[in-house]
């Protein structure tokens, strides 16, 4: 059922199929991303947590949610650029949970170009409570009528952020400059999770580098169920202008999560997702290694004074020093305890940044 950009109307809504969550699926988005942390993986652990159960990683309700959306086919020939993906996390997904997505047209304008328009979908996630999982806005650039009708070939895929066309790039790049300049002095290295009074403005994360591998994208593709012709069909993917099948566009967000996991600088003090957004500018190949990097670029008290917001800038970095994806993440951090090492009972939220500030 593509679409293009007229057929879009703002204020429809669409429904998918609904799939359940299992126990494989968490474990096979551990084995693909790395990231194993207790609260997915041990169920001991996770028996005497704040949800009494392990729960799914937070970004593979992004995976499934994204394989989800695939299976309505509604810009299948259509989409021209994933400009920005953005999402928050509302509740917690666990194994035996049953999932749909309700897609929603935000809004839509015409480029200055006139041969395509960008459309923004809220994707919200549901569960068979009726309760929403996660809302996802995904921002793309959709063809319109002439340019097919003049073209009668495959659109090419672009790799463009949304930041381009706002011009935000520059001004979160000025944040990153004047975050680092404010940083003094070494940054302490610890054996357990940075505190929030322990993060430094300007401080740099710097991750091991990866390789994607030909079974990453295979991986990817069993678990969420995105078939895009782009990472699945080497015969199209021979046809398009990049020569070959692309790794699938999430493919660097899903390293992150894992890349990041592996510094240890949130275990055991994060306190809450609030959020994430990315946008995908240069594409990724098999064979291609990543690193990721994070500055810390700001700090704010929560109304919780238990806690406080921490907020980074994020690169995923090819093997030629080219970012490919771009995007901020911010934190809820526990602070420091009264007493070194003391054991304090804790919660774990969804929300977001400002709803969670202080003032």
């Amino acid at each position: 059922m593509a679409m293009y950009f007229e057929d879009l109307k703002v204020g429809e809504v669409y429904l998918t199929r609904g799939r359940t969550i299992t126990e494989a699926d968490i474990m096979l988005y551990a084995g693909l991303c790395w990231d194993t942390q207790v609260e997915h993986t041990n169920a001991e652990f996770a028996r005497r947590g704040p949800f009494g159960e392990r729960i799914a990683q937070q970004q593979l309700g992004l995976l499934v949610a994204h394989g989800l959306l695939d299976s309505l086919r509604l810009t299948e020939k259509t989409l021209i650029s994933v400009m920005r993906l953005s999402w928050n996390f509302i509740n917690p997904i666990r194994i035996g949970d049953t999932l749909h997505l309700k897609v929603k047209i935000l809004n839509k304008r015409e480029l200055d170009s006139g041969d395509q328009g960008l459309v923004t979908l809220e994707l919200e996630t549901i569960n068979q409570h009726a309760e929403l999982v996660n809302r996802i806005q995904r921002t793309i650039a959709v063809a319109g009528y002439p340019v097919l009708r003049e073209a009668q070939k495959t659109l090419s895929y672009v790799f463009r952020g949304l930041s381009e066309l706002e011009n935000t790039a520059s001004r979160t790049s000025e944040r990153v400059a004047e975050a680092t300049t404010q940083l003094a002095g070494k940054v302490k290295r610890l054996n357990r999770g940075k505190y929030f009074e322990e993060f430094e403005i300007g401080e740099e994360l710097i991750t091991q580098a990866r390789t994607v591998a030909e079974l990453d994208s295979l991986n990817y593709t069993l678990l969420s169920w995105d078939t895009d012709p782009l990472h699945t069909d080497s015969v199209y993917g021979e046809a398009t202008s990049f020569g070959g099948l692309l790794a699938p566009l999430l493919m660097p967000i899903i390293f992150a999560n894992g890349l990041g996991a592996t510094l240890g600088f949130l275990a055991g003090t994060n306190r809450g997702a609030l959020g994430d957004w990315w946008e995908f500018v240069r594409p990724v190949r098999v064979g291609d290694t990543l690193y990721f990097r994070q500055v810390i670029i700001e700090k704010r008290d929560a109304k919780d004074s238990a806690t406080g917001i921490v907020t980074f800038r994020m690169e995923m970095i090819n093997q030629d020093g080219e970012v490919v994806s771009w995007g901020e993440r911010s934190a809820l951090v526990a602070r420091l305890p009264e007493v070194e090492d003391e054991v304090v009972p804790w919660n774990f939220v969804f929300g977001t940044p400002e709803g969670l500030a202080r003032g």
